[in-house]
């Protein structure tokens, strides 16, 4: 694991560990709503085979159909490094594995796009160079984008009526022939729920 990947899982387990015990235990009061929405913002690092770790950035919209399920979708752009860069887009469905409190952890599952651009001039990694054309120009560009698979988990911690901090580690699994590239993202994210979370006494 990358020393930038190890930081932002040491500030992700902080996060969850620093709040009270006895918070994550507390219920919140049962919610008139039955449903709501979301919007989310965050930011993180990526890390994947023959690639260099790199930032992300990226947002997302959800919608909140009861108290246990959620569905997004979110985009995340990895930031370029020595000329290449991708973009994730993804549908997920998230999942509470405890009742209403201000801390839960959660798991979440969907499916995207996976994008990513190289400057031919450097060596791509195994999974996109063997899908380089016979004949091309360095410096050129290649584009390529596959279908992926993602899987998260995380702890979900609200920090007010409204908002809720989100650190997590994801997989994101782009596939093509058979062949698998593995992108492991760790983010923390920063989510207003529109609907409101009562707070506890």
């Amino acid at each position: 694991m990358t020393r930038t990947i190890a930081l932002v899982l040491a500030a992700a387990v902080c996060c969850g560990v620093a709040s009270p015990r006895s918070a994550s235990a507390q219920r919140l009061p049962e919610h008139p709503w039955s449903h709501g929405t979301n919007l989310e913002v965050f930011g993180g690092a990526a890390a994947a085979p023959d690639a260099d770790t790199r930032g992300v950035l990226g947002g997302a919209i959800g919608w909140d159909i009861n108290q246990r399920l959620s569905i997004k979708g979110s985009g995340a752009w990895l930031l370029a490094n020595r000329d290449d860069e991708a973009f994730a887009a993804e549908m997920k469905a998230l999942v509470n594995l405890t009742p209403p409190a201000v801390v839960v952890p959660f798991v979440a599952a969907g499916v995207g796009l996976y994008r990513a651009s190289f400057d031919t001039s450097r060596t791509l990694p195994d999974f996109y160079r063997r899908r380089e054309p016979d004949s091309i120009v360095s410096g050129a560009r290649l584009t390529f984008t596959d279908p992926a698979f993602v899987v998260e988990a995380g702890v979900k911690v609200f920090a007010s009526r409204h908002v809720s901090v989100r650190p997590d580690v994801g997989i994101r699994l782009v596939t093509r022939d058979r062949a698998t590239y593995v992108v492991t993202l760790a983010a923390v994210r920063v989510t207003y729920h529109f609907e409101v979370h009562d707070e506890i006494h």
